[in-house]
C-alpha cells in the first residue's frame, strides 16, 4: 500500500486504524518504561532513590512536553501540505519545526539544570530525596535538547503514511533499547548506570530515527 491509497482511498475504518492503532501502541509501551525504570531503581531496596525518581518523572515531563507539543501541534500542517503535493512546505514547516524544537530543547534543559535543586524541592524538602532527585534529573536532562527532533520525525512519518515504522521505533526506544541497557547499566554500575539509561536510549533511538526517515523524505523530495 502506497501513501497515497491510504491518505485518499482507504476505507475510513482501516485508514483510521492504520494510523491510530500505533499511536495507541506507544502510549502503552510508555507505561512499561515508567514501570521499567521504577523497577530497577527500586532494587536498591533503599525508598529514597524510589521517591525521588517518581518526582523526576514529574519534573522531567515539562522538557519532553514542551517539544511534544510543538511536534504535534504542526502535524496537521504537515498532513495538509503533503496531501495537497506541496512536498516543499512539507519539509520546510519540518526543518523550521525542528529548529525550534531545539532551541526550545536547550532554553528549557538550561534553565532546569541551573535550578535543579529548587525544582526538586517544589515537589519535596526532604534532603536525602532531593540530593537523589537532583542527581536523576541532571541524568535525565542530558537528552533534552534533541529529543524533540524525535518527535518531529515520528509525526513526519505519521504524516505521510509510514506510521508503523514509527512506532517500531518508539517500541525499541522505550522497550527494546531501554530495558537491556538497564539491566547492563545496573550490573555495571548500579543506581548511577541506571539512571542514564534514558538519556542514552535517547540518543540511540534520535540516530536510528533521524536515518530512517531522511530515506523516506528524499523518495518524497524526488517526485
Amino acid at each position: 500500500m502506497n501513501e497515497n491509497e491510504l491518505m485518499s482511498s482507504l476505507p475510513v475504518p482501516k485508514a483510521v486504524a492504520k494510523m491510530a492503532i500505533p499511536s495507541v501502541i506507544s502510549s502503552l509501551v510508555t507505561v512499561v518504561y515508567n514501570m521499567a525504570d521504577t523497577f530497577f531503581v527500586g532494587q536498591t531496596g533503599d525508598p529514597l532513590p524510589v521517591a525521588a525518581i517518581g518526582i523526576v518523572f514529574k519534573a522531567n515531563m515539562f522538557i519532553t512536553f514542551l517539544q511534544m507539543g510543538l511536534a504535534n501541534g504542526v502535524q496537521p500542517l504537515l498532513g495538509y501540505n503533503y496531501g495537497s503535493g506541496d512536498h516543499k512546505r512539507f519539509v520546510s514547516v519540518e526543518r523550521y519545526t525542528k529548529k525550534c524544537c531545539v532551541i526550545v530543547g536547550i532554553l528549557a534543559t538550561a534553565l532546569f539544570f541551573v535550578l535543579r535543586e529548587p525544582i526538586i524541592r517544589l515537589f519535596i524538602s526532604d534532603g536525602e530525596v532531593v540530593y537523589y532527585g537532583v542527581k536523576m534529573l541532571i541524568a535525565y536532562m542530558l537528552s533534552g535538547p534533541v529529543i524533540g527532533l524525535l518527535f518531529v520525525n515520528m509525526n513526519c512519518m505519521q504524516s505521510v503514511g509510514n506510521s508503523f515504522p514509527a512506532t517500531i521505533l518508539s517500541v525499541m526506544r522505550q522497550g527494546l533499547l531501554l530495558i537491556p541497557l538497564l539491566y547492563l547499566l545496573n550490573a555495571c554500575m548500579g543506581l548511577n548506570g541506571v539512571i542514564y539509561g534514558q538519556a542514552l536510549t535517547d540518543y540511540a533511538a534520535v540516530i536510528l530515527l533521524a536515518v530512517l526517515w531522511r530515506r523516506i523524505r528524499r523518495r518524497i523530495e524526488r517526485r
